[in-house]
């Protein structure tokens, strides 16, 4: 079997935002990954009621402790006047 990987990085974010605007957007990635775990959570409990679902509510959990780490830093930097570098790196693997 002939396997091929491609694999592409592009900068997607790469700029200074106010602490403000670096929050609003680390919140959105954030929810828009707990929207697609509660998505995931719902199909799979439309199969079946009694699925185990520690696995999924501990992506939720992590991604909970990571939105509190953000706010917190953003927080501090909000006390402080000070901008935030947001740098985000967009990379797929094509196996």
């Amino acid at each position: 079997m002939l396997v091929q990987e491609k694999v592409d990085s592009k900068p997607v974010l790469n700029r200074s935002f106010s602490a403000a605007e670096a929050q609003e957007i680390l919140n959105s990635v954030v929810k828009q990954y707990r929207n697609l775990y509660n998505l995931q959570y719902m199909k799979q409990w439309e199969r079946n009621h009694e699925f185990d679902s520690s696995e999924l509510d501990n992506k939720v959990e992590s991604l909970s402790l990571l939105q509190n780490e953000i706010n917190a830093m953003i927080r501090e930097a909000r006390e402080t006047g000070a901008e935030v570098d947001v740098e985000g790196l967009l990379k797929l693997n094509f196996r």
